[in-house]
């Protein structure tokens, strides 16, 4: 025992290192991904913005102050709260939830005087019914809102790519995919978004301006913190307001896309591009890649920065039990297609289900592709059973 109190001052002084690290991993990423959105910024041509002008939905009606609420509706919010907890919640959620009918009246006055966690839920309420009054959400961005969910994205998705292929259309889908996008939002430009998009004003607007400033946060190792760092950017993960606060800062993104008249949809910060076409149809993929530019330009005026790799296509990641469904095809003589990357499309039913399953609609539709989508020897290489 008195040797483990001996060696505990060196093993804390080892996890205030760590802690530290980590600290400064967190803060320098982000710092790291804002510099390269801002060095991307184009240097020429009207602001991304602009792109947008006209196309908004502006709010003919502001919100200026939030409506104090009754112990009912409190009452309601904190029995619907999860038990879990935060290290720096001042009274646990479960314990809150327990003295409620005793100490009701006082919460009250807290919440109506912006003070508690539960006072988010509360913002969140009155916000979403003034966004639900003006029709200010975006019709495709369905994080974070009641009925909605991954499932009706893929539904939609899904039925969107069917229904084009039974068409005989080629359907191009393009993913997405945002570094760091809920810490790297600059709050000046969502101040801003609130202001004149949304028409938050007077106390309002203060109040969201005093959230989001004068944050700290700190990294926690094994109960031993690192030292607090000021947090400029971002809205606060694991908050309730933080997702609704991002699906805002990219409101201008769905009119960007839809001035393109690509089909999107949106699931907080992942966003599916797709377009339908008759395979003869490559002049449609410049309109994709003019719709990619003007994303990956605004996205930089907004320091939000784009993974922009290059596009895969089961590049060795799909699981062996997808990759044995396709064959790649082989002539018995000579042929100029020897070397095209051909899949081979087994014989179904079309009338009967088979013509919807992956083994049949891959190999279609893959062998439709465009020369200039993907070099027909890399999808024949990426899509051949190890």
């Amino acid at each position: 025992m008195a040797d483990c109190q001996e060696h505990k001052p060196a093993l804390m002084h080892i996890l205030g290192h760590v802690a530290e690290d980590f600290m400064s991993f967190f803060t320098d990423k982000v710092l790291a991904i804002r510099e390269k959105a801002n060095q991307a910024i184009p240097t020429t041509g009207p602001s991304p913005d602009v792109l947008t002008v006209g196309t908004y939905r502006f709010s003919n009606k502001s919100l200026n102050s939030f409506s104090p609420i009754y112990f009912s509706e409190a009452s309601s919010l904190i029995q619907k709260s999860k038990t879990t907890t935060c290290l720096l919640d001042p009274i646990p959620t479960h314990l809150l939830k327990d003295v409620l009918p005793v100490i009701g009246s006082s919460i009250l006055d807290q919440i109506n005087g912006s003070l508690v966690t539960v006072l988010e839920k509360v913002v969140v309420t009155q916000l979403q019914q003034h966004l639900q009054r003006n029709s200010l959400f975006e019709m495709f961005q369905l994080g974070f809102r009641a009925h909605h969910s991954t499932e009706t994205v893929l539904l939609k998705v899904t039925n969107d790519l069917l229904i084009a292929s039974d068409h005989g259309l080629v359907s191009m889908l393009v993913l997405l995919d945002l570094s760091a996008a809920f810490d790297t939002v600059d709050h000046s430009i969502l101040l801003q978004r609130l202001e004149h998009v949304i028409g938050i004003k007077g106390t309002t607007l203060d109040w969201f301006r005093s959230y989001l400033s004068d944050r700290y946060q700190f990294a926690h190792v094994h109960g031993v913190p690192s030292s607090y760092s000021r947090v400029s950017h971002g809205v606060p993960q694991g908050s309730v307001l933080g997702p609704i606060l991002f699906t805002l800062y990219m409101l201008p993104l769905g009119n960007i896309i839809r001035q393109h008249g690509i089909n999107l949809h949106c699931y907080a910060d992942d966003t599916q591009l797709y377009l339908s076409m008759k395979p003869e149809e490559t002049e449609k993929l410049v309109k994709l890649q003019t719709c990619l530019k003007d994303i990956k330009s605004w996205m930089s005026s907004n320091f939000l920065l784009l993974n922009s790799g290059k596009p895969e296509v089961l590049r060795g990641l799909a699981p062996s039990y997808l990759e044995e469904l396709v064959t790649p095809y082989q002539p018995n003589r000579p042929l100029h297609s020897q070397n095209a990357g051909l899949l081979v499309v087994p014989r179904v039913s079309r009338s009967r289900m088979g013509a919807r399953a992956f083994s049949y609609q891959a190999p279609l539709l893959l062998n439709q592709l465009p020369v200039q989508v993907s070099p027909p020897s890399e999808l024949h290489d990426d899509l051949r059973p190890r």
